[in-house]
Parts: C-alpha cells; sequence; structure tokens
C-alpha cells in the first residue's frame, strides 16, 4: 500500500509496484485516481476563492465582526490549499516512482532526474512566491543568479541578483572585473508556471508584504529573511508570515 505521512513522505510496497509496471503497459489501475482527485481539488479551491472573496467585498452580504470574518476566510483557504498541496504531493511521489522504472522488470532508471513540487503560501497580509531559479554550471556570456551572499573585491553581491559572465568565473562592471565566489552563482534558468523544479534547483523565493503590513518570518524553520535560497530535495511546502508594521 502507498502511504503518506503528515510530512508528505512516502512508502511503497509490492502492489505499488505492479501498479506502476502496469501504468506503463497503459493497464489502468484505480491506484492513480488521486489525478483526478487533484483536478476535483484544484477546482474547488478556486471556486470557493473566488465565492468568498465576492462574499467578503459585497456590503451586507454577511452580518458579522469584519475582523473575524476575515480570519474566518483565511482560515478556510489556508485548509484548502493544505488538501490540495497533500495531494499534490501524492501525485508526485507516483510520478517520481513511475519514471524511475525503465521497463516491466522495475529497474530503476540511472539517468532519471527527480523533480519535486514546490509550494509557497502565505496568510493574509502578504504574497510569497519564487522570483528567479538557477542550476547547473554556466558558461561566458551566461546569465548567473546569485543564490548565496559573498563579497568581492569591496563589491557586496546579494542574492537574487542577476548577472552575465564576461569572463570565466567573473563579471566587468563599470570597466571592474569581480571574480564570483565558487558554488554561490549558477546558470539563471526561467521559472516554471507549475512549480515543478528537477532536483538541484537553486530557488530564490521572496516574501512582499502588502501596505501596512511586514514580513515576520518563514513558518517553516523560522527564517526571518524575505528573501531565502531553497534547494529542494524533495517536494516542498513553506509559508510566509506578516504582522501589522508599527
Amino acid at each position: 500500500m502507498f502511504q503518506v505521512n503528515a510530512l508528505g513522505e512516502s512508502s511503497f510496497d509490492e502492489s505499488d509496484i505492479f501498479s506502476a509496471r502496469a501504468k506503463k503497459q497503459g493497464t489502468p489501475s484505480s491506484v492513480y485516481d488521486y489525478a483526478a482527485t487533484r483536478v476535483s481539488l484544484a477546482n474547488l479551491k478556486n471556486d470557493v476563492f473566488s465565492v468568498l472573496a465576492n462574499l467578503a467585498q459585497t456590503p451586507g452580504s454577511f452580518v458579522h465582526d469584519g475582523s473575524v470574518f476575515k480570519q474566518e476566510i483565511d482560515t478556510i483557504k489556508h485548509a484548502l490549499e493544505e488538501a490540495y498541496v497533500r495531494t499534490d504531493l501524492v501525485e508526485n511521489g507516483f510520478d517520481n516512482f513511475s519514471a524511475g522504472l525503465d521497463g516491466v522488470d522495475g529497474t530503476p532508471s540511472k539517468s532519471l532526474v527527480a523533480k519535486h513540487n514546490i509550494h509557497i503560501a502565505s496568510r493574509s497580509g502578504g504574497v510569497a512566491s519564487v522570483q528567479f531559479a538557477g542550476k547547473g554550471d554556466a558558461q561566458v556570456n551566461d546569465d548567473v543568479l546569485i543564490v548565496a551572499p559573498f563579497t568581492s573585491a569591496g563589491r557586496n553581491f546579494i542574492i537574487g541578483e542577476s548577472l552575465t559572465l564576461t569572463s570565466e568565473g567573473k563579471v566587468t562592471e563599470n570597466g571592474v572585473e569581480y571574480e564570483l565566489e565558487a558554488d554561490k552563482f549558477k546558470k539563471k534558468i526561467p521559472t516554471t508556471s507549475d512549480n515543478v523544479y528537477e532536483e538541484g534547483t537553486h530557488l530564490i523565493i521572496k516574501a512582499t508584504p502588502l501596505a501596512g503590513r511586514k514580513f515576520l518570518k518563514w513558518e517553516q524553520g523560522g527564517e526571518t529573511d524575505d528573501v531565502i535560497t531553497v534547494i529542494p530535495t524533495d517536494n516542498f511546502y513553506i509559508e510566509a508570515t506578516f504582522t501589522k508594521d508599527d
């Protein structure tokens, strides 16, 4: 039986291997009903979000203390988002597992590069998203992404900067050449619309507060920098929290 614990970690037994083999041969299997469930949850989430947004903005549509009602809306949205994420984690686990089978003998594929779903949430008060992505070594004239801060020749390089290599491992600005620190820059690649990335990708994630609010922390790990670098090795969920800006 395929099982997923509270952290989204999965385990398989022999029946799942048979199901995965059947899927590769085009045989339908009820084990994969999760895909339809994910679509249904996505539609439900979008419909409810729309209804709640309209309800909250329609005068006289709901007699309730305003601040409490906003909290209730936020709680419902958050619960739906969590359900959607959990279903997505199950789907991704099966996809990676199935992709690792070369054939009906169940031999793992040595060329497999796992892909992971990145879920970024935010409670009321701001938004959070993947701003940039970087992966692999860069060549001269490639755009590169700074994934960790460092100083070179008196110039401070910060997370999320995008530069162009003018020579191997170096950039030139206003006639001054700077050597980039190894492992602190990666070749810049496009972000994806579905937030699915290959393992080893460096993601620059940013939290942006709305007016009158300020970023507090990332709920998972407690990091207080509003811009962070994440290198997912599994399905990943992180949530930005905000507070009033006094």
